[in-house]
């Protein structure tokens, strides 16, 4: 397994500004920030997976999926990103897949 990304200062306050923005239910504004962030840093899978997080809760489930996979291409190991794949999988009706990205994401979660 490689090691954490090292994110720049402006990265983060992007991500960190995105954040505060979707909290304060601006999501078009956070989706901005964090389209920003990503374009400086492709490999911050924790950008992508709140992307996706993002178009989940705009319950834009096929955008999100797509963003959760960009997220595990970069970083296998992302259990949020295999945890909410399967929570946006099951709400598109794919409750088989969606059950096995979440016990994926326990796995992981826990060291197995």
């Amino acid at each position: 397994m490689t090691g954490p990304v090292v994110i720049s200062r402006e990265v983060n306050a992007l991500y960190q500004r995105a954040l505060e923005l979707a909290e304060a239910e601006k999501i078009e504004e956070a989706m901005d920030n964090l389209r920003e962030a990503t374009a400086i840093s492709p490999d911050f899978s924790t950008g992508i997976c709140e992307l996706g997080n993002c178009y989940a809760r705009l319950n834009e489930h096929d955008k999100a999926v797509e963003h959760y996979d960009k997220a595990i291409g970069v970083d296998p190991y992302h259990a949020d990103a295999w945890y909410n794949k399967g929570q946006a999988l099951i709400k598109q009706g794919n409750s088989s897949e969606g059950e096995h990205c979440i016990s994926k994401a326990i796995d992981l979660h826990s060291g197995r």
